[in-house]
């Protein structure tokens, strides 16, 4: 389309263009934004609530036993030994994540790098919360499939990796920390964690390491999966039925796997998770014991002065007894919450450190038991911008019979916030079994480090925007933290379609379309402009304005220099200070003309965006075509990765497919899974004779290539 309100179109010489803005925002074409809020919001809706929170919190009360499981990816078996620590014993779990799994497929769509790694956290993050867990991230990075523990570490750097897993093992403070790897996986990261862990939990003990941040820490467990299973083995059964859920450890195991859509299809249950979990010690010197034998709680901590036994019975089989009385059970809970703030001791110890874990359980018990829940509610399709109020409004419900006093919304100091409701006595005021509505605007600030999708994961995962709602419940004081589901934008979003600039010999211009997104609720005047090297003209407007519209698209028309050699060239284009980088690709590629292509679609549209820059004549082949279109216009059919896993007409027509190769067409398919495409797997056989993928594959960029026979046909 024509710029909006007439702008003029000008020529852009590339020595022309003004510096661009120092510090702004470098943006990447992305649909992930969108993804972002809607896994919020099942974050949000994944973690427990009612009568199934209550029982766990009872739990959770009992124990202040602290479990670490590291883990290479977001979606390997870490689940399994979570749902039994966390379900039969309430204990705390915290996994450490090595990688954000960056360097993996995509089975959703086409995010890949770092934003399949975004994706795959946020992923996980929704896992995480069907189990009550923590994740760490150890901010390793996923170069991919690797064949050895050598060279995952070889990427990672030895020294980097250790230290960074100590350290979060530090802030964790485990009792016990395992893996879920072996010596029998196939991928190099699983080896890698193998090779350091013991080297980091011996570094978070060593009182010397001053280079690693963080409180020394003992841990005097260490456990990983055995291969092959031994009579002596720690057995953790998790095919058991754990009756406050209604399902099987391992089935509600295998659900929080389900998660990780971005890696489906996830094999069967049966062949990811065994009906027990085994362990196997990495300590020297020491076999497979209980988990729990020499493990010390916070009774051998406490003073003197306090009755051990009594609080362990008020703890214990005092809560238990008192969960079908939710209003004796929320008394009985701020009674021992109370005896417990009041014990004396040293912030940072151990007993500060176990009283603080009991204390975060005794809290959810209350709040269960009293049925009070706050919910974010904002209009679908909300966006934050950075430096503008976003409104969104708090729901409160008090199901029990303590009145909510002076209750408060707090941002932080990087989210400054303003409410407002009908206030009594000081405070908004929730009478018990009612309810009330709390409006917050919120301004939130975009951090420039962490760029404009919201925060990169650091160690923990922190949502673009979240507030705490603070209040008294029986003169006690009580903080709720509360999501809100919205992604953080800057002013303007940039995207050019199509994702590939491609120029071939010959063709001295590329066209695209640049669209310009107003996500700020004030009108902008959009200043255009293009860095690139000298030589490069763009037709583009000067300015765009958008007012009532808040979508432009804009079409470009850029001239190449004659004389451009094979390769890639980096692009900015700008809008007022949003920047969006676009790689223009020159290639040595010649097509014959009236070349007519089908193809399949796959995951992404990768492929469909490279030959139509290429200027093929493509045809997309959906169900129909497949089953019944002609196929003989075509000189070549294209079935694009993973497209038999993604489209079931694909397969059930694969036979067509073959016919039009028999009759001279070319078939050409590209990458498959060998889920997808091994006819055990994929109910099809999808090549001419006999054929049945591995897992084999050449992970090195270095490896050396040899052809054993060139005169092959394949290769001809």
């Amino acid at each position: 389309m024509t710029p909006p309100r007439g702008q003029p179109r000008r020529r852009v010489e590339a020595n022309q263009v003004r510096a661009l803005a120092v510090g702004a925002g470098l943006l990447l074409a992305t649909a992930l934004p969108a993804q972002e809020a809607e896994l919020l919001r099942r974050i949000i809706a994944n973690a427990e609530t009612g009568y199934v929170a209550l029982h766990q919190a009872v739990l959770d009360a009992r124990t202040d036993w602290t479990a670490a499981v590291v883990v290479s990816h977001p979606d390997d078996i870490w689940s399994l030994p979570a749902a039994y620590l966390r379900f039969q014993s309430g204990w705390r779990v915290h996994v450490v994540l090595m990688t954000r799994g960056e360097g993996g497929q995509n089975s959703r769509g086409p995010e890949l790098g770092d934003e399949l790694g975004r994706l795959r956290t946020l992923e996980a993050e929704a896992a995480a919360a069907r189990l009550g867990v923590t994740l760490w991230h150890a901010k390793l990075r996923d170069d991919g499939f690797c064949r050895s523990g050598a060279d995952a570490i070889a990427v990672w750097g030895r020294d980097v990796a250790v230290r960074r897993l100590a350290e979060l093992l530090r802030r964790i403070a485990p009792d016990v920390v395992l893996t879920p790897h072996q010596e029998e996986d196939n991928h190099g990261n699983d080896l890698a964690v193998l090779e350091i862990l013991p080297e980091a939990v011996r570094l978070a003990g060593d009182a010397k390491a001053t280079r690693v941040r963080g409180a020394p820490i003992a841990i005097p467990r260490l456990f990983r999966m055995p291969v092959p299973e031994r009579p002596g083995d720690l057995q953790l059964p998790v095919d058991q039925i754990e009756f406050a859920r209604g399902d099987t450890l391992r089935r509600l195991a295998y659900a929080a796997l389900g998660e990780h859509r971005s890696q489906m299809p996830i094999e069967p249950i049966d062949v990811l998770m065994e009906p027990a979990f085994r362990l196997e010690s990495m300590l020297p010197g020491e076999g497979a014991r209980s988990l729990t034998e020499g493990l010390r709680t916070v009774y051998e901590l406490l003073p003197e002065t306090v009755d051990r036994a009594a609080l362990r019975a008020a703890l214990e089989a005092g809560l238990e007894r008192s969960l079908s009385e939710p209003s004796v059970l929320v008394q009985r809970a701020l009674e021992v919450r109370a005896r417990l703030q009041a014990v004396p001791r040293e912030p940072g110890t151990e007993l500060d450190l176990r009283l603080r874990r009991r204390l975060e359980a005794l809290e959810r018990v209350v709040l269960h038991g009293s049925g009070v829940r706050a919910a974010v509610e904002l209009p679908p399709d909300s966006v934050a911008v950075a430096g503008e109020p976003l409104a969104f409004t708090i729901q409160i419900h008090n199901g029990g019979l303590h009145r909510l006093e002076d209750v408060r919304v707090h941002g932080g100091e990087e989210l400054p916030l303003e409410f407002s409701a009908a206030r009594r006595d000081g405070g908004i005021q929730v009478a018990p079994r009612g309810g009330t509505a709390v409006h917050v605007r919120a301004t939130p600030a975009l951090q420039m480090e962490d760029g404009p999708l919201g925060p990169i994961p650091t160690e923990r995962y922190r949502p673009p925007i979240a507030v705490e709602l603070g209040f008294r419940l029986s003169g006690q004081e009580f903080r709720m933290p509360l999501w809100v589901p919205v992604s953080l934008r800057p002013p303007l979003d940039l995207q050019v379609t199509p994702r590939a600039l491609l120029v071939v010999p010959g063709r001295g211009e590329v066209r695209f379309a640049l669209q310009v997104r107003r996500n700020t609720a004030r009108p902008l005047t959009t200043r255009l402009a293009l860095r690139a090297p000298a030589g490069f003209v763009a037709d583009l407007p000067g300015t765009v304005l958008l007012d009532e519209a808040r979508l432009a698209t804009v079409d470009v028309t850029l001239r190449v220099p004659e004389d451009l050699a094979p390769g890639v060239v980096p692009l900015q284009l700008s809008a007022n200070d949003e920047r969006l980088q676009v790689l223009l690709h020159k290639v040595d590629a010649r097509v014959p003309a009236g070349l007519r292509v089908g193809l399949v679609r796959g995951v992404d549209d990768t492929a469909e965006s490279v030959l139509r820059a290429l200027g093929v004549d493509l045809v997309l082949l959906g169900a129909e075509d497949l089953m019944v279109g002609r196929l003989e216009g075509l000189a070549t059919i294209l079935v694009d990765s993973r497209a038999l896993g993604r489209q079931e007409a694909a397969r059930a027509a694969f036979a067509r497919l073959l016919e039009f190769a028999r009759q001279g067409g070319r078939l050409v398919v590209f990458y498959h899974k060998d889920v997808e495409f091994n006819a055990e797997a994929a109910g099809v056989r999808a090549a001419p004779f006999p054929l049945r993928l591995g897992k084999g594959r050449v992970t090195r960029e270095d490896a050396p290539v040899r052809v054993l026979r060139a005169e092959h046909p394949l290769l001809t």
